[in-house]
C-alpha cells in the first residue's frame, strides 16, 4: 500500500564540520568519517559524532586527490597512494594494516569492506582480500571468461557486484570463501542501495522506479518506489537507504556559462571570464513501505553536494555561506 503523496520536509540541522574543501563524508553508527582536498590530495579524518570538535583524528594525509573509501562492519578502508589501507572506524591507535603495499592505482571505481573482507574494482577487474592482508595475491572476483564484476556490497558471507555485458547489466552474488560461484539475482538491473534486510535495485531499462528485493533475488513482482525524476535532463548522483527510507540526490544540469563576475561559488573558465555555476542538487526520500511521490528533504538548502547516513542522522556536505570552502551539516533523520 503506497503512502501519501510527496511532501517537502525541513529538519532542523546544524554544523558539524566547516571551514575546509571537504570532498567526501562517510557514516557508520556514532562515527563520521571525512576527506579534505589540498595540492593534489587528500586527508582522511574521522570523529565522534556526539562530540566531534574534541575527537577529531587524522587517519592518513597521503590519499588521492580524488579518494576511495568506504566504512562496514565497524571498519573503514580508503586508498593511498602507498597502499589499500585499513583500520577500526574508532581510530587506527597507531599505524593502519597496509592490506597491498606499493603504489597504487588511483582511478578505483569501487571500493566496499566490512569487519573480515574487503573488494574493490579498478576498471579493468575486481578483487577480494581479508581485511588483515592479501597475501601472496588478491583473489579475483570475476576472473575470465566471467563478465566484468564491480564489486558494491559486502553483506554476511557474501560480495555483491554490478556485472556488465555488451547488452545489459545484472546484479550478481557471490560467497566470499569461494568467489568462483557467483550467481545472477536481478538480471537487466542496477544495485542502487542496501540497508539491514535489502537489496535496493532498479531494472535497467526502467530507472524511474527501484524494486526491494531480500539478499536473495529479486522475484519479478517485487514491491518497487517511484524515483523519477523531476526535469529532463536531471540525473542521480547518489543513493542510500536506512531501514526506513531509500535517499537520493537528484542534480539539476549546470546553467549556461555567464559572463558575470564570479561568485563564491563560481569556477572560472579556462576559456574565458565566462563563469560556470553548479547545477542545484536536491535530496530527495522515498519510505521503504511505499510512497506515491518522493519528498523534497532539506529544502533550506540546493546545494547537497554528498550525504550519509548513520544510525539516527543524516549527513551533507554543502558550500559555506561565503563560498570559502564547504561544511557537514546535520539533522536527524
Amino acid at each position: 500500500m503506497f503512502g501519501c503523496a510527496g511532501q517537502n520536509v525541513d529538519l532542523d540541522d546544524e554544523i558539524v564540520v566547516s571551514g575546509e574543501d571537504i570532498s567526501n563524508v562517510y557514516a557508520e553508527g556514532s562515527r563520521l568519517l571525512w576527506t579534505t582536498r589540498a595540492h593534489s590530495a587528500a586527508t582522511l579524518r574521522g570523529c565522534d559524532t556526539r562530540d566531534c570538535p574534541g575527537t577529531v583524528e587524522v587517519f592518513d594525509t597521503a590519499l588521492w586527490e580524488y579518494p576511495a573509501v568506504s566504512l562496514g562492519g565497524g571498519r573503514a578502508y580508503w586508498l593511498s597512494k602507498e597502499a589499500l589501507r585499513t583500520c577500526p572506524v574508532t581510530g587506527c591507535s597507531g599505524e593502519p594494516v597496509d592490506i597491498i603495499h606499493g603504489p597504487v592505482r588511483d582511478k578505483w571505481s569501487s571500493l566496499v569492506g566490512d569487519e573480515s573482507h574487503v573488494c574493490w574494482s579498478d576498471f579493468d577487474a575486481s578483487y577480494c582480500c581479508p581485511s588483515s592482508g592479501c597475501g601472496a595475491a588478491p583473489l579475483r572476483l570475476d576472473p575470465p571468461p566471467a563478465l566484468p564484476a564491480f564489486a558494491t556490497l559486502i553483506k554476511d558471507g557474501y560480495v555483491y557486484s554490478r556485472a556488465q555485458s555488451m547488452e545489459h547489466y545484472s546484479v550478481q552474488r557471490a560467497p566470499l570463501n569461494d568467489l568462483a560461484a557467483s550467481t545472477v539475482i536481478a538480471d537487466h538491473a542496477w544495485l542502487f542501495a542496501s540497508n539491514s534486510t535489502s537489496l535496493i535495485v532498479a531494472n535497467e531499462a526502467s530507472l524511474d522506479r527501484a524494486m526491494v528485493c531480500p539478499f536473495e533475488g529479486c522475484a519479478p513482482n517485487a514491491p518497487s518506489l517511484p524515483i523519477g525524476l523531476s526535469a529532463e535532463g536531471n540525473s542521480i548522483p547518489q543513493f542510500g537507504a536506512d531501514d526506513r527510507h531509500l535517499y537520493w540526490i537528484e542534480q539539476e544540469p549546470a546553467p549556461p556559462p555567464s559572463p558575470a563576475p564570479p561568485g563564491p561559488h563560481a569556477t572560472p573558465s579556462p576559456y574565458g571570464p565566462e563563469v560556470y555555476v553548479p547545477g542545484k542538487s536536491r535530496l530527495k526520500r522515498c519510505a521503504l513501505s511505499g510512497c506515491s511521490k518522493p519528498d523534497s528533504v532539506l529544502r533550506q538548502t540546493d546545494r547537497v553536494l554528498q550525504f550519509a547516513l548513520g544510525s539516527d542522522d543524516i549527513y551533507w556536505i554543502d558550500w559555506e555561506p561565503s563560498g570559502k570552502g564547504s561544511r557537514i551539516r546535520r539533522a536527524k533523520k
